[in-house]
């Protein structure tokens, strides 16, 4: 199990940003943010931006860091979820407007 309280990097002379920094969220301003994170830090990216994994395995080699990234899923916020089950209560019903104004076939007049 790792330790959430150390920083993924624990050598600081050597930065794990390695790969493809351009238009990276991990390399920003100049800097690599894998070297200054914790794990904890890293984790709740990785759960909450569906762009960090895929940027993740552009920049790093580091296999700790790869393995967690495969490891974790994505926690869809809440708003997606109601999306998700709104877009299937309504799909096969015809929109208000249409029935409101008597179209009962759905052909918008």
């Amino acid at each position: 199990m790792l330790d959430v309280n150390c920083v993924c990097n624990p050598n600081p002379q050597c930065t794990l940003c390695t790969g493809d920094k351009n238009n990276n969220l991990w390399f920003t301003n100049k800097t690599c943010w894998l070297d200054q994170i914790t794990y904890d830090q890293f984790i709740r990216v990785l759960e909450h931006v569906r762009k960090a994994k895929p940027d993740l395995l552009r920049i790093t080699s580091d296999t700790t860091l790869i393995s967690l990234a495969n490891d974790i899923p994505i926690i869809r916020p809440e708003q997606d979820e109601n999306d998700i089950v709104r877009r299937r209560l309504t799909a096969n019903t015809l929109q208000y407007y249409t029935v409101f104004k008597g179209n009962t076939s759905g052909n918008i007049v």
